[in-house]
C-alpha cells in the first residue's frame, strides 16, 4: 500500500494535535472561522479554543489516516481516532480561504 501524502495544513494541524500545543493550533483557523460536529458548533476563534481545549481534555489519539484528498482551498481527509479505549472513524472537510482552515465538519464514527 502506498504511503498517504497529507495536505501540508493537516500535516501541521496532526502534529499540533499530538502535541497539545493549543496556541499552534489556533494560528491555523481564520478569524472568522467555524468547526462543526454533530451537536456542537464553534464559531469564532474564541469558541473553537474553547471547543478544542475540551477536546484535547480527552487526549484524543490519531491512530491512522486512510484517505486524504485535496485542492487549493479544499482539504477531505478520514482517519481513525482513539479516545480512551474507543477508536473511531473520523470523516472531515476544511474549506480554507488565505490559507488558513475558514470552515471545518467532522463526524466521529464508532467502529
Amino acid at each position: 500500500m502506498a504511503a498517504i501524502v497529507l495536505p501540508a495544513l493537516l500535516d501541521k494541524q496532526i502534529g499540533q494535535l499530538k502535541a497539545h500545543d493549543l496556541d499552534a493550533m489556533m494560528r491555523n483557523y481564520h478569524d472568522d472561522a467555524v468547526v462543526m460536529r454533530p451537536g456542537a458548533i464553534a464559531r469564532g476563534k474564541a469558541e473553537i479554543r474553547e471547543f478544542f481545549a475540551e477536546y484535547l481534555k480527552l487526549d484524543p489519539r490519531i491512530d491512522e489516516v486512510m484517505v486524504t484528498e485535496g485542492t487549493d482551498d479544499l482539504i477531505l481527509y478520514y482517519a481513525k481516532i482513539g479516545i480512551g479505549d474507543q477508536v473511531h472513524k473520523d470523516v472531515g472537510t476544511w474549506v480554507l480561504k488565505n490559507g488558513l482552515i475558514w470552515r471545518q465538519t467532522a463526524v466521529l464514527v464508532s467502529e
